[in-house]
């Protein structure tokens, strides 16, 4: 009996694992112990995604059924690296139930594979960034080290793959940002032309962390001897402490940018932007204004920068891709600005003395915002600069690495942080202000006139302000507008079609309205890659077998009109911003 069980499962995990079959073929199940996996915690109640190292018996399952029926847009991944555990597992009675269940994927991960592909796989099968990890006390022992690895990984890539899917799910935040930036190109100069313009100047990227505060009085003897640029809070530590930068940037396209601006003192240095910035910014501003062409506000950005003739080399494009914050832009500016050294100031990436902020920032002052459960802001507890234990995120402990690699690749650049008590930077070496420059040549630069007068040399051409990009994309919309409104009514009738004859209608009117509807410019810009953003997201809730019953048959058409309902929101809302 138990050979006929365990050749059943086995024939079902080959079939969603095809790759398995060759392994298998190579393979002795002669068992000499058994499955010892113990779990010591349940998923979080807020996890969307939940990966379980060990497969064991297989009697887990039984705990996370619940979990996984309260929310069928729920997946688990199970990870066994042993296949002899995977082997004993077919025999065990939660086998099939496991084999079989929608909600759950069993993998076999050589030791030969690397780990990273692994999760990348797995997060853009199903992208989320509410994960949990789970491994088993078997792997906990074995392998204890790479346990925090793969925790790390899983954070990392979630926050990655889901950033990027969030933005194309629900673009018009960001598109509205772009589209309303761009009408100050007129008064604005191109940051891009800037390259080598400050060579061998050095450059001190001010963050807005607690050791921030230690810097103060050197910054304020620096003025001339250095390019001080602040990013985010930092505009506001500094200038309410009478430091005012060279260059203030951001790049934040939330409202919480607006609020940093609000409660600091920088309303006349210019600003250095990217087009993807809260709009609302400007309004607080008086200053010169800079143009940096980054290419990371997606397809609309790209497309309005090509009819602008706005060509040359995007600033970050050096950027590994582990870089998400305006500390990393900066980095990237100042390298291609023509830095001597880069120095990073209250730059601590993580928590000092339950602080996460310098003097000045007034945090009470930003909107509200509820605990997150959000991969990036998972707390990681690390080893600080001074070999104490310190608390960090996942974004920040990204931004790190981030920084790391990209000072081993611009080796002729020396990096400096002032920060000795935040998290330490591989290749990033630790010093004070005051010692880097002690030994450095006395040389005075008048940086404001030269910031200045470059950025009235290079103002974006007027010419190219002619393109009435907005009419164009208008146009466009309203097109698919009514092609969507098409798609949607064919499907509802598709619906009362099956309802009364038990098959699906032949739809040749929706394929039609779809392919006219790939074909507008608007949708390449703005929704190419939605489709299956939706598909990977909103829709994962509606399991179907490969086989579909009348009620599947019937889920498959409420998949689509859910797709194209989204669609037509999102048109419909574009619109009302362009109209309005």
């Amino acid at each position: 009996m138990q050979t006929i069980v365990y050749e059943k499962n086995r024939e079902i995990l080959i079939e969603k694992n095809p790759f398995l079959a060759l392994t298998f073929s190579f393979f002795s199940n002669e068992h000499t112990h058994q499955n010892q996996d113990v779990f010591d915690k349940d998923p979080s109640d807020t996890a969307e995604v939940v990966f379980v190292l060990g497969i064991g018996d297989g009697s887990y399952y039984k705990r996370i059924k619940s979990f996984l029926s309260k929310d069928k847009k729920r997946r688990v991944f199970f990870w066994e690296t042993n296949l002899h555990v995977l082997d004993l597992f077919l025999y065990s009675d939660h086998a099939e139930l496991m084999l079989k269940d929608p909600q759950v994927v069993i993998r076999y991960v050589s030791k030969e594979e690397e780990w990273v592909n692994v999760i990348r796989q797995a997060l853009l099968l199903c992208p989320s960034d509410k994960v949990d990890f789970i491994p088993s006390s078997r792997f906990k022992i074995l392998m204890p080290e790479r346990i925090e690895h793969i925790k790390y990984t899983i954070f990392t890539e979630a926050t990655l793959i889901f950033s990027s899917i969030k933005e194309i799910l629900y673009p018009l935040p960001i598109a509205k940002n772009i589209l309303t930036n761009y009408r100050t190109l007129s008064i604005a100069s191109y940051v891009n032309q800037l390259e080598n313009s400050f060579e061998g100047i050095p450059f001190i990227i001010c963050g807005a962390g607690p050791s921030l505060d230690t810097c103060i009085e050197d910054l304020k003897n620096l003025s001339s001897r250095a390019v001080i640029v602040a990013v985010g809070s930092a505009c506001a530590a500094l200038s309410n402490k009478g430091i005012i930068p060279h260059i203030c940037m951001a790049a934040d396209p939330n409202e919480e940018e607006v609020y940093r601006f609000k409660e600091s003192q920088v309303f006349s240095v210019p600003f250095f932007f990217s087009p993807r910035v809260h709009r609302g910014v400007f309004n607080l501003l008086s200053s010169d204004l800079g143009f940096m062409s980054c290419g990371i506000g997606g397809d609309l950005e790209l497309w309005m920068e090509k009819n602008k003739d706005l060509t040359l080399p995007h600033i970050g494009v050096d950027l590994p891709r582990e870089s998400l914050s305006i500390t990393t832009m900066a980095i990237s500016l100042a390298r291609m600005m023509g830095a001597s050294s880069i120095i990073l100031s209250g730059v601590d990436l993580a928590f000092i003395e339950s602080e996460r902020y310098a003097q000045g920032v007034h945090i009470s002052s930003y909107p509200q915002q509820s605990v997150s459960s959000a991969s990036s802001h998972q707390l990681i507890t690390a080893t600080s600069i001074d070999g104490r234990p310190v608390s960090s995120l996942v974004h920040w402990m990204m931004e790190a690495s981030a920084i790391a690699q990209f000072a081993k690749k611009y080796s002729d650049i020396s990096f400096y942080n002032t920060s000795t008590v935040g998290l330490p930077i591989d290749g990033v070496t630790n010093k004070t202000l005051m010692e880097i420059f002690l030994g450095s040549s006395f040389i005075c630069y008048d940086i404001r006139g030269k910031i200045h007068s470059l950025m009235q040399i290079y103002k974006v051409h007027q010419d190219d302000m002619e393109l009435n990009h907005e009419k164009i994309l208008l146009e466009s919309l309203l097109r698919v507008k009514d092609l969507v409104t098409v798609v949607l009514q064919d499907l509802k009738s598709s619906q009362k079609y099956l309802l009364e004859y038990g098959s699906l209608m032949p739809s040749v009117k929706t394929d039609l309205a779809i392919m006219e509807i790939k074909e507008e410019l608007s949708f390449d810009l703005l929704f190419s890659y939605m489709l299956t953003a939706i598909e990977t997201t909103i829709l994962r809730e509606y399991l179907i077998s490969d086989n579909p019953s009348l009620d599947e048959k019937s889920l498959l058409l409420d998949r689509e009109i859910v797709r194209w309902t989204h669609i037509s929101k999102t048109v419909q809302r574009y619109l009302e911003f362009l109209l309005g």
